[in-house]
């Protein structure tokens, strides 16, 4: 079964999340506050991790879950976390 890490930052990205767990694949979605956490509960085959993530955090994530799939769902404005996803897909090998 495919494995999705998605960092869902916006409405988009919880509604991507919740569509592509009903459809079975394994999704995390990341999320940075607990507010985050309140509005996409965890389901099956969607878990969500809380709090922000740096470049390291990403790759070892990456690294240990074996996600086949980054999507980045973040907010337009948070630059820093997309160029930390990319660079992190990119180390630990899966798509971006």
């Amino acid at each position: 079964m495919k494995k999705l890490l998605i960092f869902a930052g916006t409405t988009e990205g919880r509604l991507l999340a919740q569509a592509m767990a009903e459809k079975g694949f394994l999704v995390t979605a990341s999320v940075a506050t607990d507010y985050g956490r309140e509005v996409l509960p965890q389901g099956e085959n969607l878990t969500v991790l809380t709090g922000r993530l740096d470049e390291g955090a990403m790759e070892g994530l990456l690294e240990k879950e074996g996600f086949c799939q980054v999507v980045d769902a973040t907010h337009p404005y948070a630059k820093e976390v997309s160029l930390n996803a990319i660079e992190a897909s990119n180390k630990a090998g899966a798509a971006y």
